[in-house]
């Protein structure tokens, strides 16, 4: 049979027009859907490309932008059923942001570490640029940032111990990282002393254990000491955390196959009180007063001391009310100097998937943990996220005299208005820095001084979700203040 073109033409000199058949028209209809399932296909295929590499937002997408408020955990040291119930209050008031692009990426990014005065951060991290050998493209390795620097210190993340250190000089020199997985760590007050976890890396044992380094004043770690058999044990040592004083060092002992024929629990925490001299490397193992309490609960992790010395943070696979895999709770110290709880740290901070590690400044205003929740801003498989109590209503203005006082925010499409209470008419300098220190990249006029509107104008267009810092300057006046963008 004679193949019937797609369309036939007559052979009459007049028909200029093609007239198709019905069988014409079945063909041609058939080949134009193909093509647009071929196109449907492809954009389905890019979608769900998009849909994996770009941030999640949330339903409303528009931004909003947040004062830090109250702390979370005040650093009030007087123990009061009162004051744990305060904190449980405040946590179901808290409004969670992920720390952005900075911080995580598509891997994993967790077990976040403030330093007590707040200006120092470390995590884990399987990030590019880490410490691995040829047989692997990544490994788990600390990384550390610097928090609400000026302009002229920032320091983004950079592996440990310095991101001008190459892979075979920190092998060489200081073996913070190495190869294999570290654990998580722990900075002292003021970012000094480092304390991490890592497994098989002494000849005495093939377990994980403690590892201390310090950081002199040009910023140089120091190569990591193991810390004395005190702490150390045959059984494996992890999740170290310092209280805010230094004074004390908390960490979970967990049971390994030669321990489960004794009656030991499956972890433990333990608190070393450690020596005023740190050179002496002397630590001292005192066991919280309820410890077996604590310790009857199964897979203990992450342990948090706040500032207040009373409230205790962990994160539990067991605990009442779970709503994942592992969750936060909190402990409460009372005059008695007995363990109350645990109590469970909410339905904001705790989502459906693990969460876990967290850790807070002295402050008790941003509550950092890790999460692999799916239900707000994600990058990756793990990420970093912060909770703090929005700032309701304006700030009252202080009586200090200063020339500078940034009293609200409100933030309306792409824009943001922080109301600045300013008693000069000079121009004033702002900038705008991101949680890592570093200055936003964003061009200069995304945030800009206007005496007409009394405040600073944010375009938030070029800014992702995260914890930011708006620097304000006049003369020799400097105001500073943390804020949160949430899409």
């Amino acid at each position: 049979m004679q193949d019937v073109p797609l369309y036939h033409h007559t052979n009459s000199v007049s028909s200029l027009d093609a007239t198709p058949t019905p069988r014409d028209v079945s063909a041609r209809s058939a080949h134009v859907l193909k093509s647009v399932m071929t196109v449907l296909r492809f954009a389905i295929v890019v979608l769900s490309v998009l849909c994996t590499t770009i941030p999640r937002l949330n339903a409303a997408g528009a931004p909003t932008v947040f004062l830090i408020g109250e702390p979370i955990v005040e650093a009030d040291t007087v123990a009061s059923a009162a004051h744990f119930q305060r904190t449980i209050e405040r946590l179901q008031r808290v409004q969670v942001v992920n720390l952005g692009p900075l911080i995580n990426g598509p891997g994993v990014d967790y077990a976040p570490r403030v330093s007590a005065d707040g200006r120092s951060f470390v995590f884990l991290s399987d990030r590019p640029g880490g410490c691995h050998d040829n047989h692997s493209s990544t490994s788990i390795d600390l990384w550390m940032c610097a928090l609400r620097c000026s302009a002229d210190e920032y320091a983004p993340a950079s592996r440990l111990p310095d991101s001008v250190w190459n892979v075979n000089a920190l092998r060489s020199q200081h073996d913070i990282n190495t190869p294999a997985n570290e654990g998580s760590a722990t900075l002292n007050a003021d970012g000094s002393s480092l304390v991490f976890s890592a497994c098989d890396r002494s000849a005495h044992t093939s377990g994980c254990e403690l590892f201390e380094c310090t950081r002199n004043e040009r910023g140089a770690w120091s190569a990591p000491e193991a810390l004395p058999p005190a702490i150390n044990s045959s059984s494996w040592e992890a999740d170290p955390s310092y209280s805010a004083d230094g004074k004390s060092l908390f960490f979970v002992r967990h049971a390994t196959a030669a321990d489960t024929e004794s009656s030991r629990p499956a972890s433990e925490l333990l608190c070393a009180r450690l020596a005023p001299q740190q050179s002496e490397r002397r630590a001292t193992i005192v066991a919280l007063d309820t410890l077996h309490q604590i310790s009857r609960f199964k897979d203990l992790a992450a342990p948090f001391l706040c500032a207040d010395a009373r409230t205790l943070f962990l994160s539990m696979s067991d605990a009442p009310d779970a709503k994942g895999r592992k969750d936060v709770v909190l402990f409460y110290r009372d005059s008695a100097h007995t363990w109350q709880g645990p109590v469970d740290a909410g339905p904001i901070v705790n989502s459906n998937e693990d969460d876990s590690y967290p850790s807070m400044a002295a402050d008790g205003r941003v509550l950092f943990f890790s999460s692999r929740r799916e239900d707000l801003t994600h990058y990756g498989d793990a990420d970093i996220y912060a909770a703090f109590v929005p700032q309701r209503g304006a700030v009252n203005a202080a009586s200090d005299g200063s020339d500078l006082q940034i009293l609200s925010v409100s933030s309306m499409d792409s824009k943001a208005h922080f109301s600045i209470l300013s008693h000069t008419s000079d121009s004033v300098h702002c900038w705008v820095s991101t949680l890592s220190g570093a200055r936003s990249s964003a061009p200069t006029t995304f945030v800009r001084y206007s005496p007409r509107l009394s405040g600073v104008e944010l375009d938030l267009r070029s800014l992702s979700e995260g914890l930011y810092t708006l620097h304000l300057e006049h003369g020799s006046t400097e105001q500073v203040q943390l804020f949160a963008l949430k899409r």
